[in-house]
């Protein structure tokens, strides 16, 4: 099957070498190299595309600790402050130094494992025992949200702002509405379903849910009430109200309210 993708690259390479000779283009030979994604069978070297680090296994492990990597120092720089500002200040501080840093990768390291993922949220709780704070004070009195919630309302985000016509037109060509049998129609919770594809994976599942696709599932399933909201931040602040809900109420994960491993299950439950 490799040998297979690599004829098909390499004929693409040649097209595109013709058609770069006819319109007076050149290519750079060393800035073109092929890469196979695969769990099993990838081949190629890592690759960056739009500033976000892919491997060929989509395990994502180089990708966070390049986050990890670029954030600690400042973390700890922060931590050094703490005695000339106030905590909320030092909030601040770190929403604005570092979840910059260490979100514009989210769309991609969601494929990663939970083990992976949870080395970014150590990375944030070990500023919090700094300030001899706990997650839940942190998260419902100052609006300091884990990693992980963050990702999961952020990638939701995402999918209202396509619902709402206003993310790029390549994401209504991915996740189009999903079209609803009348027969159907009485058990579905709003009209704004897109299609997650989730019923053409019959392999990889673990890697189905640990992507968008899987997200789709998890915003199909959220109340009307929300899916009516007007904009994307009204959107993910209905959202974030039913996490600090379930944080204030100690339900154990509430961190994971939105995981499509979880929220599919229990979304009865949830909201």
């Amino acid at each position: 099957m490799s040998q297979v993708l690599k004829d098909k690259l390499c004929e693409s390479q040649v097209e595109i070498h013709k058609w770069g000779r006819r319109n007076r283009v050149c290519f750079d030979q060393f800035k073109e190299h092929f890469a196979i994604i695969h769990p099993e069978h990838g081949e190629g070297e890592t690759f960056k595309l739009l500033g976000n680090l892919i491997d060929n296994h989509l395990l994502m492990d180089e990708a966070i600790q390049s986050i990890l990597s670029k954030n600690r120092p400042k973390i700890t720089a922060m931590i050094r402050t703490r005695g000339k500002y106030g905590l909320a200040d030092m909030f601040i501080q770190y929403k604005t130094h570092i979840w910059g840093h260490s979100e514009y990768q989210n769309g991609c390291i969601m494929h990663a494992s939970y083990s992976s993922l949870e080395r970014i949220d150590s990375m944030q709780r070990r500023f919090l025992h700094a300030l001899e704070v706990s997650e839940e004070y942190a998260f419902t009195q100052h609006n300091f949200a884990p990693p992980s919630v963050r990702r999961d309302i952020g990638m939701l985000g995402l999918l209202h702002k396509r619902v709402l016509g206003l993310a790029h037109v390549e994401y209504e060509i991915l996740l189009p509405f999903a079209v609803i049998p009348i027969q159907y129609s009485h058990l579905i919770r709003h009209d704004k379903r897109l299609q997650s594809h989730g019923t053409k994976c019959k392999y990889r599942q673990v890697m189905f849910r640990h992507s968008l696709f899987a997200m789709v599932e998890v915003y199909n399933k959220l109340p009307e009430r929300i899916i009516r909201s007007e904009n994307v931040k009204s959107f993910q602040k209905s959202l974030t109200e039913i996490v600090k809900s379930r944080c204030a109420n100690e339900v154990p994960s509430w961190k994971r309210t939105f995981d499509a491993d979880i929220f599919i299950r229990h979304a009865n439950t949830i909201v």
